[in-house]
């Protein structure tokens, strides 16, 4: 088991339309998921094509968190707010930081505030996440092979935008 920082872009959407804004625009379905709850998504464009992997977390009733591969957030905003025409909903990038903790067992406890992640761990996203503490630093690369053995895609190698389907 190990932790390291993993580089997000993170972005909040937030009013009272941003749940039925995210519904049409993501291909996650939003409704079933509860305040604290996290899945993967799409953010796709109108044709079908893949314009953003990211993971969407709702934190409130009327906000969420997106947060996507290093690099790709500014593109993710931009898809955002390109449709948002009358949506009570603004769209903000957010200093978030992540921290991955990979190696954990089935059965491990997971901390409050872990959001779903790729393999065998959880991630830990917000302004300043903790280290945890008795579990020692991996590196970018062991991150990198723990991703590429939980056959998890990432954002400008395995996923393109606007050409993946």
């Amino acid at each position: 088991m190990f932790w390291c920082e993993y580089p997000r872009d993170v972005v909040e959407v937030a009013g009272p339309d941003a749940l039925t804004y995210l519904q049409s625009q993501l291909s996650q379905d939003l409704r079933p998921l509860q305040v604290g709850e996290s899945a993967w998504t799409f953010l796709l464009q109108p044709v079908g094509k893949v314009d953003v992997l990211a993971r969407v977390w709702r934190i409130g009733d009327e906000r969420f968190v997106l947060d996507t591969d290093a690099g790709f957030g500014e593109a993710m905003t931009a898809r955002l707010n390109r449709f948002k025409i009358r949506v009570k909903a603004d769209v903000v990038a957010l200093p978030w930081r992540c921290i991955a903790v990979r190696g954990t067992g089935p059965d491990e406890p997971r901390p409050d505030g872990a959001v779903v992640a790729w393999g065998s761990g959880y991630d830990l996203l917000g302004e300043s996440p903790e280290q945890m503490a008795g579990v020692p630093a991996g590196s970018a690369a062991a991150l990198r092979l723990a991703r590429i053995d939980a056959v998890w895609p990432a954002m400008g190698s395995e996923i393109e935008p606007g050409v993946t389907i």
